[in-house]
């Protein structure tokens, strides 16, 4: 299974010196490094190889764990190899896709709740967006407005904001 981490750091416990510059830089975090070892001793029982995890998102009352290739063997058969994940991090982990679909990685951030609408905002120097989400499924988002806009920032690199309509 391919992690931000090195294949030799995700089985050990010290950070080699290029994987430790990253942490330094900023573009890996100790969320990251924390579910790459998971998932690099998890690898040796579940077949999860088919899987990239790129990245870990901390949005307090949960963890997105962003992955490439075939999601489903990391959810496993009836959510197993997800829930021994969320056992060993102690929160609810949610796995969505990355893909250029900015709307798809929304909406599955989002779970039950109708994604209405994704506008892009072009400002000089940068983009914004704005989520626009059906107020009759405000009650089955998993967390707060604020850590979905702090979650889909982090997953889209701009300003978000969340409107319920």
């Amino acid at each position: 299974m391919k992690t931000p981490l090195c294949e030799v750091d995700a089985q050990r416990e010290i950070l080699c010196n290029e994987c430790k510059k990253r942490l330094d830089e900023g573009s890996l975090s100790d969320l990251d490094i924390a579910i790459s070892r998971i998932l690099g001793r998890m690898d040796k029982s579940f077949p999860i190889s088919s899987v990239e995890f790129k990245q870990a998102i901390d949005l307090n009352e949960m963890i997105v764990m962003v992955c490439e290739g075939n999601i489903g063997t990391l959810i496993g058969k009836k959510g197993r190899i997800v829930s021994e994940i969320t056992r060993k991090v102690g929160k609810k982990v949610r796995v969505i896709e990355h893909t250029k679909d900015e709307k798809k990685m929304i909406q599955d951030l989002v779970g039950g709740a109708r994604v209405l609408g994704v506008n892009k905002i072009f400002k000089p120097k940068k983009q914004e967006y704005k989520v626009i989400i059906s107020r009759f499924d405000e009650g089955k988002l998993m967390i707060s407005k604020e850590n979905l806009e702090k979650g889909i920032q982090q997953l889209l690199q701009a300003e978000t904001s969340v409107e319920f309509r």
